[in-house]
């Protein structure tokens, strides 16, 4: 929790609000409850927004060459992607707890971020440098061509990734 006084004066500070879902899966009903920035009531500028996303041609060439060398293919979605990526501690963010999280009377309460939120401009680039640095340390290469596309060719065989925002192609040698 943060005092308004002690965030700089250059650091964006966001509104936010709880989205309520009710998710169906199968016949038992699960709620949700969500804290959203609200990035359209921004007045600040946003930094840092640019995501990349795989060029059309990197999944083709993917699709292909597992066609090509018998490659298996399988996709993965992270869930909740942009919850675990973390923010640019340079660069702090703030976010204002919806007005009913306040007592009567109190002031505002306001969260430094450590973890990018939805609804947040910088989310898709948060989670991107962070995938992406974890790749590298797992041993991929991020191709030229397509900063998206990544593959890894050692003992194990070989992997190739085109990674589009939360959502991954993966070809390799063995379902492993």
């Amino acid at each position: 929790e943060v005092l308004f006084e002690d965030i700089p004066r250059d650091a964006p500070v966001y509104p936010s609000k709880i989205v309520l879902t009710t998710k169906k899966d199968g016949v038992v009903e699960t709620a949700k409850a969500r804290l959203v920035v609200l990035g359209n009531l921004a007045t600040s500028v946003y930094r840092r927004v640019f995501a990349p996303t795989a060029h059309e041609k990197s999944l083709k060439i993917l699709l292909a060459l597992s066609m090509i060398m018998g490659l298996s293919l399988c996709s993965i979605d992270i869930k909740g992607a942009f919850l675990y990526a973390s923010m640019p501690q340079d660069q702090p963010t703030f976010v204002r707890l919806p007005k009913y999280y306040c007592r009567e009377g109190h002031k505002p309460i306001y969260w430094k971020l450590n973890k990018s939120l939805y609804g947040l401009a910088e989310s898709p680039r948060a989670f991107y440098d962070d995938c992406s640095t974890f790749l590298i340390e797992q041993g991929f290469i991020r191709t030229q061509a397509d900063p998206c596309m990544f593959y890894r060719r050692d003992d194990r065989g070989l992997v190739l990734m085109v990674v589009h925002v939360d959502d991954f192609a993966v070809a390799s040698t063995t379902p492993e």
